[in-house]
Protein backbone atom coordinates (compact mmCIF):
# COMPACT_ATOMS: atom_id res chain seq x y z
CA UNK A 1 0.00 0.00 0.00
CA UNK A 2 2.98 2.06 1.27
CA UNK A 3 4.82 1.99 -1.97
CA UNK A 4 1.86 2.30 -4.57
CA UNK A 5 0.89 5.62 -2.84
CA UNK A 6 4.89 6.89 -3.09
CA UNK A 7 4.12 5.77 -6.62
CA UNK A 8 1.21 7.93 -6.83
CA UNK A 9 3.16 11.03 -5.04
CA UNK A 10 5.40 10.59 -7.56
CA UNK A 11 2.97 11.09 -10.43
CA UNK A 12 1.69 13.84 -9.23
CA UNK A 13 4.83 15.68 -8.72
CA UNK A 14 5.96 14.88 -12.42
CA UNK A 15 2.36 16.00 -13.50
CA UNK A 16 3.28 19.46 -11.69
CA UNK A 17 6.24 19.51 -13.45
CA UNK A 18 4.77 19.42 -16.52
CA UNK A 19 2.63 21.99 -15.97
CA UNK A 20 5.27 24.26 -14.89
CA UNK A 21 7.07 23.89 -17.51
CA UNK A 22 4.11 24.07 -19.74
CA UNK A 23 3.89 27.91 -18.46
CA UNK A 24 7.40 28.66 -19.38
CA UNK A 25 8.97 27.80 -16.20
CA UNK A 26 11.76 25.79 -14.76
CA UNK A 27 10.19 22.95 -12.53
CA UNK A 28 12.46 22.23 -8.87
CA UNK A 29 13.64 18.28 -9.33
CA UNK A 30 14.61 17.80 -5.48
CA UNK A 31 11.63 18.76 -3.33
CA UNK A 32 8.50 16.72 -4.16
CA UNK A 33 10.57 14.16 -5.70
CA UNK A 34 12.48 13.85 -3.64
CA UNK A 35 9.69 13.78 -0.72
CA UNK A 36 8.23 11.47 -2.55
CA UNK A 37 11.19 8.74 -2.89
CA UNK A 38 11.54 9.79 0.98
CA UNK A 39 8.45 8.08 1.70
CA UNK A 40 8.94 5.13 -0.17
CA UNK A 41 12.61 4.52 1.40
CA UNK A 42 11.09 4.84 4.76
CA UNK A 43 8.25 2.42 4.05
CA UNK A 44 10.89 0.06 2.61
CA UNK A 45 13.01 0.70 5.51
CA UNK A 46 10.56 0.22 8.30
CA UNK A 47 9.96 -3.31 6.70
CA UNK A 48 13.56 -4.88 7.84
CA UNK A 49 13.81 -3.10 10.82
CA UNK A 50 12.94 -3.18 13.99
CA UNK A 51 10.66 -0.33 14.27
CA UNK A 52 6.70 -1.01 15.49
CA UNK A 53 3.46 -0.68 13.61
CA UNK A 54 2.47 2.25 15.67
CA UNK A 55 5.66 3.95 15.20
CA UNK A 56 5.86 3.91 11.62
CA UNK A 57 2.62 4.56 11.19
CA UNK A 58 2.82 7.92 13.18
CA UNK A 59 5.99 8.45 11.14
CA UNK A 60 4.04 8.60 7.86
CA UNK A 61 1.44 11.00 8.86
CA UNK A 62 3.90 13.14 10.02
CA UNK A 63 4.83 13.10 6.14
CA UNK A 64 1.24 13.84 5.06
CA UNK A 65 0.85 16.62 7.30
CA UNK A 66 3.24 18.25 5.77
CA UNK A 67 1.71 17.21 2.44
CA UNK A 68 -1.78 18.74 3.47
CA UNK A 69 0.26 22.00 4.70
CA UNK A 70 1.99 22.40 1.15
CA UNK A 71 -0.84 21.98 -0.98
CA UNK A 72 -3.11 24.24 1.56
CA UNK A 73 -0.51 26.86 1.34
CA UNK A 74 -0.56 26.29 -2.60
CA UNK A 75 -4.17 26.45 -2.90
CA UNK A 76 -4.67 29.68 -0.70
CA UNK A 77 -2.36 31.78 -3.69
CA UNK A 78 -3.99 33.23 -7.10
CA UNK A 79 -3.74 30.60 -9.95
CA UNK A 80 -4.68 29.71 -12.80
CA UNK A 81 -7.82 27.63 -12.76
CA UNK A 82 -5.97 24.56 -14.80
CA UNK A 83 -3.12 24.81 -11.81
CA UNK A 84 -6.11 24.84 -9.45
CA UNK A 85 -7.98 22.25 -11.08
CA UNK A 86 -4.65 19.83 -10.74
CA UNK A 87 -3.94 21.08 -7.34
CA UNK A 88 -7.58 20.64 -5.82
CA UNK A 89 -7.37 17.07 -7.66
CA UNK A 90 -4.16 15.93 -5.63
CA UNK A 91 -4.56 17.32 -2.12
CA UNK A 92 -7.87 15.24 -2.50
CA UNK A 93 -5.37 12.49 -2.86
CA UNK A 94 -3.37 13.90 -0.22
CA UNK A 95 -6.09 14.37 2.33
CA UNK A 96 -7.40 10.73 1.34
CA UNK A 97 -3.97 9.08 2.27
CA UNK A 98 -3.49 11.01 5.62
CA UNK A 99 -6.77 10.01 6.96
CA UNK A 100 -6.37 6.13 5.20
CA UNK A 101 -2.58 6.39 7.28
CA UNK A 102 -3.99 8.34 10.37
CA UNK A 103 -6.86 5.62 10.54
CA UNK A 104 -4.31 2.63 10.20
CA UNK A 105 -2.34 3.95 13.41
CA UNK A 106 -5.44 4.56 15.11
CA UNK A 107 -6.39 0.78 14.78
CA UNK A 108 -3.15 -0.47 15.28
CA UNK A 109 -3.28 2.05 18.83
CA UNK A 110 -6.46 0.35 19.57
CA UNK A 111 -5.20 -3.28 18.88
CA UNK A 112 -2.36 -2.63 21.54
CA UNK A 113 -4.50 -1.70 24.34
Amino acid sequence: MFLSRAEDCMRGARELQDVVQGLGGKPETGGSMSGALHRGWVDVKSVVTNRSDHEILAEREKSEDVAKKRYHDALEKDLPLDVRSILERQYLGVLQNHDSVRDLRDQHAATRR
